[in-house]
């Protein structure tokens, strides 16, 4: 709401503001395996892995006519949240959904223990993340650049870290996309082929080679778009774009022993993280408007989203101010580089890589071993 000042973090103190028969969180996990012993040293193992968040707490936005909001919490879908009522839009009253995060996998194991100078294990696990919910870390708002801050951290994280407070029940603009339909799919985090394989080799003069490779598959993509009350909805569910390229790194550690004396050794250690230096794309601009940028932003207010509509023709009718506005320094009347049919309200990085993973660091290290 250009010119006006709402003020979005309304302390929620006092009895109203907590759902008087809250409940706490629960999750239920179901674990079945089976190993088996192939020689002395080598096992193969087996494991079925099966997990339902049931409940969880969260607090839930509530607007004022001026845009004020508050946060009261409760349970998602249960007790005084079981509708949805907190609306930024011209939509009715309408259930709210229960949380969902599902998580199922399929592991094998390999395992052989060290013994005659080496070890080796690998595994590949074989799974499906899917939901509405991704729990209390909040992995649909991806901040890079510093990223969200975090106490006793010189660096921020990725992911935004909730702590049951996140926005994913604030308003139907995290609960409904473009289509009317809830954002049930594959989570932010969904990886459904991971491969891990590790171990060392000692040799007879005292040097040890050590080595760890890791591939998953890309994770999921989603359109976002930013509303008048700078929500940023999955406005064609989950995954739509894609996911991001295959990971893949290798580590390789390497190190020799100096025995001074009987007891007593000097040990000198390599550590060579991403050995090959993959940076990998790691995520992908989503977000198809210009961030918190007013006039870029869609108007919903007579929109009903359990009904649907249509976004593109919602964002062409938007634009960005300081392409327009005459007295701005970035404004031109040259044709050459404003183009009236182009709309400026774009996000520039829309669509562009703009995460990779860490590139090739090394360590060294001495140790004294007595």
């Amino acid at each position: 709401m250009a010119g006006s000042y709402r003020d979005l973090r309304i302390p929620s103190f006092g009895p109203t503001k907590i759902d008087p028969n809250l409940k706490p969180m629960r999750q239920t996990t179901l674990v079945l395996g089976s190993e088996y012993q192939l020689n002395p040293t080598t096992v193969v193992s087996f494991h079925w892995v099966h997990a339902r968040i049931d409940r969880t707490i969260e607090d839930i936005g509530q607007i004022f006519p001026n845009g004020d909001t508050e946060y009261p919490l409760g349970n998602p879908g249960e007790g005084i949240f079981v509708y949805e009522t907190n609306h930024i839009s011209a939509t009715p009253d309408f259930p709210m959904p229960k949380p969902k995060r599902h998580y199922d996998a399929l592991e094998f194991s390999f395992n052989r223990r060290f013994s005659r100078g080496w070890f080796l294990g690998a595994n590949y696990t074989y799974s499906r993340l899917w939901g509405n919910y991704p729990g209390i870390s909040d992995t649909d708002e991806i901040a890079t650049g510093l990223g969200w801050s975090t106490n006793q951290s010189p660096t921020g994280l990725i992911a935004r870290p909730g702590t049951n407070t996140t926005t994913l029940f604030d308003s139907e603009a995290y609960l409904l996309d473009s289509h009317g339909r809830y954002l049930n799919g594959r989570l932010a985090t969904d990886r459904p082929h991971v491969f891990k394989a590790y171990g060392s080799y000692e040799f007879k003069w005292g040097t040890t080679l050590g080595a760890n490779f890791y591939a998953g598959s890309g994770t999921p993509l989603s359109t976002i778009l930013e509303d008048q009350y700078w929500d940023q909805m999955l406005v064609e569910g989950r995954g739509d774009m894609g996911r991001t390229p295959v990971l893949s790194q290798t580590d390789l550690m390497v190190s020799h022993e100096f025995k001074i004396t009987e007891g007593k050794k000097l040990r000198f250690e390599f550590n060579f993280n991403n050995l090959f230096n993959q940076k990998t794309v790691r995520h992908i601009d989503p977000l198809v408007n210009r961030f918190r940028e007013e006039s870029a932003e869609i108007d919903l207010s007579d929109v009903d989203l359990t009904v649907g509509y249509n976004w593109r023709e919602k964002f062409a009718s938007t634009t960005y101010a300081q392409d327009n506005d005459p007295t701005s320094s970035t404004y031109s009347s040259d044709s050459t580089s404003f183009d009236p049919l182009k709309n400026y309200a774009v996000n520039p990085t829309y669509k562009k890589a703009d995460n990779w993973n860490s590139p090739f660091s090394g360590r060294f290290g001495v140790k004294f071993v007595f």
